[in-house]
């Protein structure tokens, strides 16, 4: 995850590549399967990159109510840098 999350960073194509080849449904899947809390932190701040870019946003759009309650979940119970990186995909999409 850290050296997705190190390539996602890099450059707005990286984004795009990954969005195209599937990424958000694995995201989203990550943060329902994982204990993990560093895991889920991981999975938000790559999610939080995704959606800084234009396509990007319909992709996490379609996955709807799933990553909106796993996302309220981190809010809820994650750690300070897990919650400001959800409170960042809210505030993107309004």
């Amino acid at each position: 995850m850290d050296s997705l999350l190190g390539l996602l960073s890099e450059d707005d194509k990286n984004v795009i590549i990954s969005v195209a080849q599937g990424v958000v449904p694995v995201f989203v899947r990550l943060l329902d399967s994982s204990s993990s809390m560093e895991m889920k932190e991981k999975t938000v701040a790559a999610i939080s990159r995704v959606s800084m870019v234009d396509s990007g946003k319909n992709v996490l759009a379609a996955e709807g109510l799933l990553l909106l309650n796993h996302l309220f979940r981190v809010l809820e119970s994650g750690s300070g840098f897990a919650r400001e990186k959800a409170c960042e995909l809210f505030e993107r999409e309004h």
